[in-house]
């Protein structure tokens, strides 16, 4: 007997396949999940090699974001759930200073979707300055970053 778990996945395309996430993001929000967490952005402890293709590896503490970082939310789910941990990326600022990150790992293996999903789809209203903090021009530079999420007692 054919598997056709394959073709399905293919006939559901992305949409399909991320609706659940979608949901789960949507339905968290919606329910206004409550609690006090801390969640800090720190440069990660060593660099993670990765080819996006171009710009320089910079160390972490060159870049500046513009804006407020309170932006960034605690994962809904988590915080109900309990999990906090540390989420390790590889960004990339693009010509518009928006920023990229490839997620590279998490404390905790099981939650790594749960908060790398969340941080992309929180990522995308950063904004970085135009110039690092050594003047030279920020966009295409890759750096390293580490975001721990806490929960307060």
């Amino acid at each position: 007997m054919a598997d056709n778990s394959n073709i399905e996945d293919e006939e559901k395309g992305i949409f399909g396949r991320l609706f659940p996430l979608v949901a789960v993001l949507l339905v968290g929000g919606l329910l206004g999940a409550t609690g006090s967490y801390s969640m800090t952005i720190e440069p990660a402890a060593l660099a993670v090699e990765l080819n996006m293709e171009s710009g320089p590896l910079v160390d972490p503490t060159m870049v500046e974001f513009e804006g407020e970082l309170a932006r960034l939310d605690f994962p809904p789910r988590a915080r109900r759930i309990g999990v906090e941990g540390k989420l390790e990326l590889q960004c990339q600022i693009q010509l518009d200073h928006s920023l990229i990150c490839l997620p590279q790992s998490f404390e905790l293996p099981e939650h790594f979707g749960l908060f790398a999903d969340y941080f992309l789809h929180q990522s995308r209203r950063l904004t970085m300055s135009e110039t690092l903090k050594d003047g030279s021009p920020s966009a295409g530079a890759r750096f390293p970053l580490s975001v721990n999420y806490r929960l307060n007692p």
